[in-house]
C-alpha cells in the first residue's frame, strides 16, 4: 500500500530558501551591468539656466573620445549601435566629442566598452576617485557652471592628465572600486585592453613627449611625432 503523503502547510516561520548561486551577480558581473554616467542626470538636476543642455554632456563625450582614443569602446557595440560614423568623424577629427551624444545616447555605460576599458572607468570615473576631480582641476569653475566648451582644445588638455590616471593604475596593478556612481542612478559630482577598434574604427595615436597618446586628425602640433595606424 502506497503510503499517503502529508499536504504541505506553510509556516510563516520557516526561513526563505537561498537564492540559487547562479543568481548571484559577481562582482565583474555587476560592473559589467553599470551605468557611469547619464546627461540628463545633470540637465534635470541644478543645471544652470543660462547654459545649453547639450553642455551636460561634454565631460562625459571627453572621456567616451579618449576611451576611443585608447580602444577601450567595444567595435561590437560600435556597430550594434549604428556609430560607424559618428565615430568615424571624431577620431578624424571632423566632428567633436560633444557629437557622440546622440549615438550614445548622452549616456557613458559599461556595455559599450571593452572589458579593460570597464575596469578602468570603474575605478577613475567616480567623482569620488578621479574624473570629476580632474575635470575640476582642469577647467575650474567653468567645470561648475557646465562652461567647459565642447572642442578638441578642451580634449586635448585633459587628455594628458587621463593619461598619466591611466598609466597609474596599471602600475598600481588596476585595482578595482565599487562600482561607479551611475550605478546607484546618483549624478556625479559636477564635476585612476582589448585590442584596437577594427575596420572603419581606424585610430591613429601619437606618443608625446610626456608619454600620453591623442587622437591626431589633424594632430596638435605637440602630438605629431611617432605616429603609428592602427
Amino acid at each position: 500500500m502506497t503510503p499517503v503523503k502529508a499536504p504541505f502547510r506553510y509556516d510563516p516561520a520557516m526561513p526563505l530558501p537561498e537564492p540559487p548561486a547562479a543568481d548571484k551577480l559577481t562582482p565583474a558581473e555587476e560592473q559589467a551591468l553599470a551605468e557611469y554616467d547619464d546627461w540628463r542626470w545633470h540637465v534635470e538636476g541644478n543645471f544652470p539656466k543660462d547654459q545649453a543642455p547639450e553642455q551636460g554632456y561634454v565631460h562625459i563625450g571627453t572621456f567616451v573620445t579618449w576611451l576611443l582614443d585608447f580602444g577601450f569602446v567595444d567595435s561590437d557595440w560600435v556597430a550594434r549601435a549604428g556609430a560607424e560614423q559618428a565615430v568615424t568623424a571624431v577620431a578624424e577629427r571632423r566632428g567633436t566629442p560633444g557629437s557622440l551624444r546622440e549615438v550614445t545616447g548622452g549616456r557613458l555605460v559599461s556595455e559599450m566598452l571593452t572589458p579593460e576599458g570597464r575596469a578602468f572607468t570603474g575605478a577613475y570615473y567616480a567623482p569620488e576617485y578621479g574624473y570629476a576631480r580632474d575635470w575640476r582641476k582642469v577647467f575650474g569653475r567653468r567645470a561648475d557652471r557646465y562652461d567647459v566648451p565642447d572642442a578638441w582644445d578642451t580634449y586635448d588638455r585633459i587628455a594628458p592628465l587621463v593619461d598619466r590616471r591611466h598609466e597609474a593604475w596599471i602600475a598600481a596593478g588596476k585595482p578595482e572600486t565599487h562600482a561607479a556612481a551611475g550605478a546607484t542612478g546618483r549624478a556625479p559630482a559636477a564635476l585612476p585592453s582589448q585590442g584596437p577598434l577594427r575596420g572603419a574604427l581606424r585610430l591613429r595615436r601619437c606618443s608625446t613627449g610626456s608619454g600620453g597618446d591623442a587622437l591626431s586628425q589633424p594632430a596638435p602640433p605637440r602630438r605629431r611625432q611617432h605616429c603609428t595606424v592602427w
